[in-house]
C-alpha cells in the first residue's frame, strides 16, 4: 500500500533522512521509532505529499505520491482544531477542503464512534486534551482514507488518556480497518498498537531494524509478550544510539 523507494532528504545542507527503504502493506499498522531529529515527522510529511524527496519516491497504492491526495490523511501531535469552528464543522472541514459533498451523516457517526456524540455544537476550548484529540481523528477519519500518517498524536496527554485513545485507535482499527503508519518516541506505544516496529537510525535516518509484534489484538499494556517485544525494540534503540 505504501512504498517508500531511496527516499532521502536534504534541510538547508542538513541530511533528514538517506535512503529509507520500506513497504506497508494494506491494513498493516507499523510503527516508527528513532531519536529527536532522525526524520520521522519529515518521512511522514514525505508521505503526505507535503514534501518532494530529495531523492527517491513513495508510492501510495501503486501510485507516485506528488501532491496531497484524498485517500491519505495526516494527524498531528497537536490537534491542531480552528477555535471559532464547533466540533462539527471542525469534522467537517475536509469535506470542505477536498469538495466531499454533504457528509454531515458521516461526522456524527465518527463522533459517536469515539464518545463524542452531544458534543457536536461545542467548541474546541471546552473539550478536554483528549477530546480534542478525538475531534481531530474525526476529521482524520472523515475523507475515508485508505491510508493514515500520524505524527506522535497523542504524545501530548496525560498516561491516562493516552491509554485510552490507545484503545479507541485499536478499536477503531480492528472495526475499520487501514492502513497506518504511526511516529511514536514511546516504545509500549510503537509495541501496543503496531504490526511492526520500525527503528530509525540517528540523523541522517536510515532504517536499522523492523521488529514484528505478532500477537492479537486487543491488546494492553503489563503482558509478559508485549514486554519481551519491547525489550527487543529497546535494545535495538540501544544500538543505535550508543
Amino acid at each position: 500500500m505504501i512504498a517508500f523507494q531511496r527516499v532521502a532528504h536534504t534541510f538547508g545542507g542538513v541530511r533528514a533522512l538517506a535512503g529509507i527503504d520500506l513497504e506497508v502493506a494494506e491494513h498493516e499498522f507499523v510503527a516508527v521509532i528513532g531519536r529527536s531529529g532522525c526524520g520521522k515527522s519529515t518521512l511522514l510529511r514525505i508521505a503526505a505529499g507535503l514534501l518532494t524527496p530529495s531523492r527517491g519516491r513513495v508510492l501510495v497504492a501503486g501510485e507516485e505520491v506528488t501532491a496531497p491526495c484524498r485517500d491519505v490523511s495526516l494527524m498531528f501531535q497537536r490537534p491542531a482544531l480552528l477555535p471559532w469552528r464547533s466540533v462539527l464543522a471542525n469534522v467537517l472541514l475536509p469535506a470542505e477542503v477536498l469538495g466531499l459533498g454533504e457528509q454531515r451523516s458521516r461526522a456524527h457517526e465518527l463522533l459517536e464512534l469515539v464518545g463524542l456524540g452531544g458534543f457536536e455544537e461545542r467548541l474546541p476550548h471546552e473539550l478536554s486534551g483528549g477530546m480534542q484529540q478525538r475531534v481531530s481523528l474525526c476529521r482524520s477519519l472523515l475523507q475515508d482514507p485508505g491510508v493514515m500518517l500520524m505524527d506522535e498524536p497523542f504524545s501530548a496527554l496525560d498516561a491516562i488518556t493516552r491509554t485510552e485513545l490507545s484503545e479507541e485507535l485499536q478499536r477503531i482499527q480492528r472495526e475499520q480497518p487501514r492502513t497506518v503508519l504511526f511516529v511514536t518516541h514511546s516504545v509500549d506505544e510503537a509495541v501496543l498498537l503496531a504490526d511492526r516496529v520500525v527503528v530509525l537510525s540517528p540523523r541522517p535516518g536510515r532504517v536499522h531494524e523492523i521488529t514484528d509484534v505478532p500477537l492479537a489484538r486487543p491488546r494492553a499494556l503489563g503482558r509478559a509478550e508485549l514486554d519481551e517485544v519491547s525489550r527487543a525494540v529497546r535494545a535495538s534503540l540501544g544500538e543505535v544510539t550508543a
